[in-house]
């Protein structure tokens, strides 16, 4: 059977994460029938996954396989053949979290503040509490935003090498280097995209407390009107 592709991303990621797991708990050829019958896997896969000398080589087999079953009803199946034959195991994989899940939910709880906080600048006040979310490599982040390494380590010798304070510095002049566009928005993509390719660390849980504190002070709200969103501040709604 040809190759379809490969899992969905989040599913893929659970598997790779039960990896060694999976290896120990299951036996293959207790569940091909089942794989076979929903197409999941061809008859020669079933065949040249059965025909393997050991446990640990026919499940390599078969999570070879799944994996490349493609991004459909697979890993579904795959799920419903090990409720029949190995529950324990199926449900270990459905609580499990997968990176992409929790990168996903990471970003989910900014896409729901408002536009307008979105947009709102950052303040000397935001820049001092948000500098104590900056783990290791925070100056690949202040590159990323604009500064030089030169200006960044003028920076770090004028704070005598206090983190939290060059931070707070640095965050201050890209708001004054870029007073329209020093954002909510743009840091926490910037923050993001740089925690993708893991050259930055940063303490995502305590942004996020920070940032939606400051929207619920700043007293934004969603009102919806006619299953249409529109942002709206509190203040200026309670004052009419």
């Amino acid at each position: 059977m040809p190759m379809r592709g490969n899992l969905k991303q989040n599913d893929e990621a659970v598997i790779r994460q039960n990896y060694l797991f999976l290896k120990e708990e299951i036996e293959a050829k207790h569940i091909v029938d089942y794989l076979y019958s929903k197409d999941v896997i061809s008859l020669d896969d079933k065949e040249e996954i059965v025909c393997q000398p050991s446990r640990s080589k026919r499940n390599d087999v078969l999570l070879f396989k799944l994996m490349h079953a493609g991004p459909g009803i697979a890993y579904c199946e795959f799920l419903k053949a090990l409720d029949e034959e190995y529950s324990h195991v199926s449900q270990k994989l459905r609580k499990t979290n997968s990176p992409v899940a929790r990168q996903q939910q990471e970003q989910s709880w900014f896409e729901e503040l408002p536009d307008q906080f979105k947009q709102t600048l950052i303040t000397d006040a935001m820049a001092t509490r948000l500098s104590e979310c900056f783990g290791s490599n925070w100056e690949s982040v202040m590159l990323e935003l604009g500064h030089t390494q030169v200006i960044i380590d003028r920076e770090k010798q004028n704070c005598s090498n206090n983190v939290v304070r060059a931070i707070t510095n640095l965050l201050i002049k890209w708001r004054q280097k870029q007073p329209k566009g020093a954002t909510y928005e743009k840091l926490v993509e910037c923050l993001e995209s740089m925690k993708d390719g893991g050259n930055v660390n940063i303490d995502f849980n305590e942004l996020e407390k920070i940032i939606v504190a400051e929207n619920t002070r700043l007293g934004y709200a969603m009102e919806t009107d006619e299953n249409i969103l529109e942002t709206i501040p509190r203040q200026e709604s309670n004052a009419q």
